[in-house]
């Protein structure tokens, strides 16, 4: 038996790319996964491509690293790649911000809470049921989601990246 015997049957390393503070922008589903992760146990991942963004090509950011700072890419360009990560560790945490990002996703706003509980709630769990499943070919994909994205502290001192969902306005038919 080799060094890499075995590796014909390892998934593939995916990481996603998140987005920084200050983002403005629009974005489309691509896909919706579910699975175990090692350093957060189960998560909920939606990926997105970027349809309108304020972080063209050559956007930077300047960041401190070890007390020196610096300038790194901060671009999400049309037509990149983007992912929203929700760690379901606390479910209290988790569900709430799930379920309300599907309600933007499929066009209330928040405060429509009575039709969101009587319309959306019900189907909700079966929903991302059958989206986790089917993460390429489910209803959410091809829908977009307004989005601005806020740089917060959490009271464990730790930077957050908190996401502002608003409902995509689609174009009127003709």
């Amino acid at each position: 038996m080799g060094l890499f015997s075995g590796i014909e049957d390892a998934d593939l390393f995916q990481r996603g790319k998140f987005l920084t503070p200050d983002f403005v922008g629009v974005l489309e589903v691509t896909k919706t996964l579910a699975f175990q992760t090692r350093a957060h146990g189960m998560a909920f991942i939606v990926e997105f491509e970027v349809i309108e963004t304020n972080k063209p090509e050559g956007t930077t950011r300047l960041v401190t690293d070890n007390g020196v700072e610096k300038l790194i890419p901060d671009a999400f360009p049309v037509g990149s790649k983007c992912s929203w990560f929700q760690k379901l560790q606390d479910k209290d945490i988790a569900f709430p911000a799930i379920k309300a990002f599907v309600a933007v996703l499929s066009g209330y706003t928040l405060d429509q809470k009575d039709a969101i509980d009587e319309e959306l709630s019900p189907q909700l769990a079966d929903l991302l049921d059958r989206c986790t499943e089917s993460p390429t070919d489910n209803e959410l994909v091809g829908l977009r989601i307004c989005v601005s994205t806020v740089g917060v502290v959490t009271k464990n001192n730790r930077d957050f990246t908190r996401h502002d969902w608003d409902p995509y306005a689609y174009p009127q038919e003709d």
